[in-house]
C-alpha cells in the first residue's frame, strides 16, 4: 500500500493506492469528500453499506460513524475540509471546484444533514466529545468522563453510542491518534505516545495502525516526503 498525504492549514488531502485493508468504525470531526480512482470501495455509514466504483464520489458527514473495506489494489483519494456542518457551504463549493471533484450535490447534503435526528442528538451531546478533546492526554475512565459533565456512566455510554455510533473509549483512542498526527516526529515515538495519552509506544503504534492503516513512522515519512 502506498500512502501519501498533503497537509495544509484547512485541508488534509490523502491518497492511498493499492489499499486492501479494512478500517474499523470511526468518525471524523469534519466533512470528508472522497473519490475512488480505481477498484471498488465499500463504506458502511450508520449501519448502511454502499459500494463505490471507479470515478464515483462519496461523502461522509462530520461525526458519522463509518467503516471501510477495499478490494485489493484499490486506489482512492479523500479530500477533507475542516469544520462541521455549520461551515460556510459556499467556501466548500469554491474549494472543491479547484479539484476534479463534482461539488453540485454537496451543499444540499450538508443542509439536509442539519435536519436529521442523528445530527440533533450529536449537538445535544457535544459536551461529551468536547471534554474528551480537551483532556485526551489524562488517564480518563468512563466514570470520570461521565461525572465531569453530570451523567452516570451507563447513561453517558448509551447516549454516546446512540448519537455517534461508536463507544466513548473508541472516540478517546481516535482522538489520541489524531493528536499524535499533529506532533513533530523529531520528538521520537515514545514521547509522541506519552504526549498523546497512550500508555506506551507499542500501544500507540498498534492503535495508530488500526485507524490509519500505516505505522506512525510511515505516516510521518509520507508528510515529510511530500
Amino acid at each position: 500500500m502506498i500512502y501519501k498525504i498533503v497537509k495544509k492549514n484547512e485541508y488534509e488531502l490523502l491518497e492511498v493506492c493499492g489499499c486492501a485493508r479494512n478500517f474499523p468504525a470511526h468518525i471524523h470531526k469534519r466533512l470528508c469528500v472522497g473519490k475512488v480512482n480505481s477498484g471498488e470501495k465499500y463504506i458502511t455509514i450508520d449501519g448502511q453499506t454502499s459500494k463505490y466504483s471507479e470515478g464515483e464520489m462519496f461523502i461522509i458527514e462530520p461525526f458519522a460513524a463509518h467503516s471501510c473495506e477495499s478490494k485489493a489494489k484499490a486506489s482512492y483519494t479523500i479530500l477533507s475540509i475542516g469544520g462541521d456542518t455549520d461551515i460556510n457551504i459556499e467556501a466548500i463549493l469554491n474549494d472543491l471546484a479547484k479539484t476534479d471533484f463534482d461539488p453540485k450535490t454537496i451543499g444540499d447534503i450538508i443542509l439536509a444533514s442539519r435536519e436529521n435526528n442523528r445530527h440533533k442528538k450529536r449537538e445535544a451531546l457535544s459536551d461529551l466529545p468536547a471534554y474528551i478533546d480537551e483532556h485526551y492526554s489524562d488517564r480518563l475512565t468512563i466514570k470520570n468522563i461521565a461525572e465531569k459533565i453530570g451523567y452516570s456512566p451507563y447513561y453517558a455510554l448509551r447516549l454516546f453510542k446512540q448519537a455517534f455510533g461508536i463507544s466513548i473509549h473508541q472516540y478517546l483512542i481516535q482522538t489520541r491518534v489524531k493528536r499524535s498526527k499533529t506532533l513533530n516526529s523529531d520528538c521520537g515515538m515514545s514521547r509522541i505516545a506519552i504526549e498523546s495519552g497512550f500508555y506506551d509506544q507499542s500501544h500507540f503504534i498498534r492503535c495508530f495502525k488500526k485507524y490509519e492503516g500505516v505505522t506512525p513512522k510511515k505516516y510521518y515519512n509520507s508528510v515529510q516526503n511530500v
